[in-house]
């Protein structure tokens, strides 16, 4: 599958100028604002700067594993004792990440389609959508992870250029997101099984697998050292969903009604453990609902960042008819990649509880996006089509943006506002 595909030049072209200055202006201005508060994994992250776990974690959201939780702490680490200047290190970091992550995801694109305008409208997805804007303005493990996973695909995809170079990166920026967020622990897995699967060769296939054993060795040995994994509280949190006290609940109450009427080998065949799997279908293709990732005003109430759906309405029709075009205007090796990766990245997100996360969703965010820009490669065909979709989408920027930051003001914030601005004033 990836023996074929060859390097495209990088164009940089005035659209893909302007397009960047946009986007990093989007995430930038304000950045170090109190306006919008600590998120909860700031706030998380302020609380263990002294600790010397290399794993942050909490209940519920992503955990800061040994990689995220010494680069965001690393200022402290070095003699800086500021909150606020702290807090400033975190955010530069998650700045360039998620500008890395769209340069990433334009050269990724790229080498798949061998397009110049489809990679320029998938960077217009992503650059515009409020989930990858605000995972880029505030602290998030998930935010330092992406530019790894997406470099390690990128140099997976580049590896016939500069074949055990290219293999070695490949491991490595591999490793470093399996140490980096909980929400990317399953799809590193996946990630690697997928590169083990889709090399040809039998030398070379021989040689990722004794690079795999060793990096698995080597990150293993990190994950030991962290008193989390001896309890197997992070292990809990990846399979959250079937330690979920609701569902097990309801489980148990519909077995005992059936015991109660009389139907007790009815009751022991349909209310058991595999009845896990009923609910976790309906949890799985749930995350997939059309108004969960794209609407104008409701939030899903999802998301640890902000109060709002992870893509923009307009983007919904575009993203349906993308999914259904690919199969015709995308080779089958193609078409399969990317319908396996929008599954499998929601079945990692799936299991983590049995309400929807946003946060965990964002990979699967990647392939809707790759849809949207199929259909805007069709859409640009005719250029008057073009022209009314960029009014439509400008009122739909202008509507949306409007009210999540309006979320924020009548809101006070995020709930760590205040906390914010007493760290600054401390200081």
């Amino acid at each position: 599958m990836i023996k074929n595909w060859q390097k495209q030049p990088l164009k940089i072209g005035p659209w893909l100028i302007i397009f960047f200055v946009l986007f990093f202006c989007l995430r930038a201005v304000g950045l170090f604002s109190p306006y919008f508060g600590l998120s909860k994994d700031e706030a998380l992250l302020l609380n263990h700067l002294p600790a010397q776990e290399t794993v942050i974690c909490e209940n519920e959201g992503d955990c800061f594993l040994p990689f995220s939780a010494f680069v965001f702490r690393l200022p402290y680490f070095l003699g800086l004792k500021d909150s606020h200047r702290i807090i400033y290190w975190g955010r530069t970091i998650s700045l360039l990440a998620g500008m890395i992550v769209l340069i990433l995801g334009y050269r990724i694109v790229g080498f798949l389609t061998k397009k110049a305008d489809w990679p320029l409208f998938f960077l217009l997805v992503l650059g515009l959508s409020p989930q990858f804007i605000f995972l880029s303005r505030f602290i998030s493990p998930l935010g330092l992870g992406l530019p790894f996973f997406l470099g390690a695909i990128y140099f997976l995809l580049n590896q016939e250029n500069n074949k055990w170079l290219y293999t070695l990166l490949f491991f490595l920026f591999w490793g470093v997101s399996w140490l980096t967020s909980l929400y990317l622990f399953l799809p590193s897995l996946f990630l690697l099984l997928f590169s083990l699967y889709s090399l040809g060769g039998a030398k070379q296939k021989k040689f990722f697998w004794a690079i795999a054993f060793l990096f698995l060795g080597m990150t293993g040995f990190v994950w030991w050292q962290s008193s989390h994994i001896i309890d197997f509280l992070l292990l809990k949190k990846v399979f959250g969903f079937f330690s979920d006290i609701g569902f097990i609940n309801a489980i148990n109450s519909s077995r005992g009604n059936e015991i109660e009427f009389g139907h007790p080998l009815l009751a022991r065949f349909l209310y058991n453990k595999l009845y896990f799997l009923i609910f976790w279908l309906s949890n799985f293709f749930g995350q997939y609902s059309l108004n969960k990732v794209f609407s104008l005003m409701e939030g899903t109430g999802a998301s640890f960042l902000f109060d709002n759906t992870p893509m923009l309405l307009i983007f919904a029709p575009l993203f349906v008819w993308g999914l259904f075009k690919s199969f015709r205007l995308l080779s089958r090796r193609l078409a399969f990649f990317t319908l396996g990766f929008l599954l499998l990245a929601g079945i990692s997100s799936s299991l983590l509880g049995s309400s929807f996360n946003q946060d965990a969703f964002t990979l699967v965010l990647l392939p809707i996006a790759f849809y949207i820009s199929l259909a805007l490669s069709e859409m640009a065909k005719k250029k008057s089509w073009l022209t009314i979709f960029g009014i439509f989408l400008v009122i739909n920027c202008l509507i949306s943006y409007f009210k999540i930051f309006d979320d924020f003001r009548r809101s006070d914030g995020l709930p760590n506002r205040k906390l914010y601005q007493i760290i600054r004033q401390r200081q």
